[in-house]
């Protein structure tokens, strides 16, 4: 079977190897040979490409990545596939992996700049593209694809792509949430939130997710709350607030059972439900290079 070396696996071996061993092995100057050296074979390997970018999602029935439960598959799309799809095609790569700070469920809208997101291209034949050419597979991005857009698409290094995953839970986001509740929504209700400053929570894993998460609790910050009411429907409210990244936005409004105290519901003493999430930003700079985007 043959073996592969790629160029991160000789790096990490020779980051751990000592010099006393290197020059054992390679002595300078080498050895003189003995016999003849012959070419066997030569062998090129493309370099993967790493693209960087933002996505919006304007649908409630599209994935970020392909969904499937029991081999059967959920929603129309993912954006993954939307995004990669053009990608692959404008570097001729063989394959691709799509990689986003955090997800967003498939009912909720990613919306204002968009969620970061990177795409690593493996044996792309093309290194880069020109800022006009890279502009063109945004433009077939967006025109192939009413519910999602991309922005600032641009070729990135391999240490960029760490930007998105590190410091996961130190990032925050911003989210809009239609709210319901049986009884009217009170001038007392909305001012009890809007009084609100800083909470600290306890989420224990959702009960709709536990099929594939293990349970477990942890703590949360939920912060710059503001609710207005809704014209034309009495027993609803726009609840608009930043929290800390891996905050469970509708356990925190309907409490899910009590396993997220404290909850909208607990601090109102009634029952509130969320019917649509949607997300209005997520602060992290990126592509890298860029200016900070506004965030609010």
């Amino acid at each position: 079977m043959k073996r592969i070396v790629t160029r991160h696996s000789l790096e990490k071996v020779l980051a751990s190897m000592r010099s006393y061993d290197f020059n054992l092995l390679f002595p300078f100057p080498p050895r003189p040979l003995t016999v003849p050296s012959t070419l066997v074979q030569i062998t090129c390997i493309p370099c993967s490409v790493f693209v960087a970018g933002r996505y919006l999602k304007y649908s409630r029935t599209v994935s970020q990545t392909p969904w499937f439960i029991e081999e059967e598959r959920k929603g129309d799309a993912s954006v993954e596939e939307m995004i990669c799809a053009r990608l692959e095609a404008a570097f001729q790569a063989e394959s691709s992996r799509f990689m986003a700070s955090g997800r967003e469920d498939i009912d909720v809208l990613m919306l204002g700049e968009g969620r970061p997101f990177g795409v690593e291209l493996i044996g792309a034949k093309y290194a880069g593209l020109t800022e006009l050419e890279m502009a063109k597979v945004e433009v077939q991005i967006n025109e192939s694809h009413k519910d999602i857009e991309v922005k600032y698409l641009s070729v990135v290094e391999r240490s960029d792509m760490t930007i998105i995953k590190t410091g996961e839970e130190d990032k925050t986001k911003t989210y809009s949430a239609l709210c319901s509740m049986r009884e009217l929504v009170t001038p007392e209700d909305l001012r009890q939130i809007n009084e609100l400053t800083t909470l600290q929570i306890k989420q224990k894993t959702p009960v709709r997710v536990l099929h594939r998460r293990a349970n477990a609790e942890r703590l949360r910050r939920v912060f710059d709350f503001s609710a207005e009411p809704i014209a034309g429907k009495p027993h609803h409210f726009r609840l608009t607030m930043k929290t800390q990244a891996g905050t469970y936005v509708k356990e925190f409004i309907h409490s899910d059972f009590g396993r997220t105290a404290p909850s909208v519901s607990a601090l109102l003493r009634k029952e509130v439900e969320c019917e649509e999430l949607d997300v209005l930003a997520v602060d992290l700079v990126w592509p890298p290079g860029r200016s900070a985007f506004s965030l609010n």
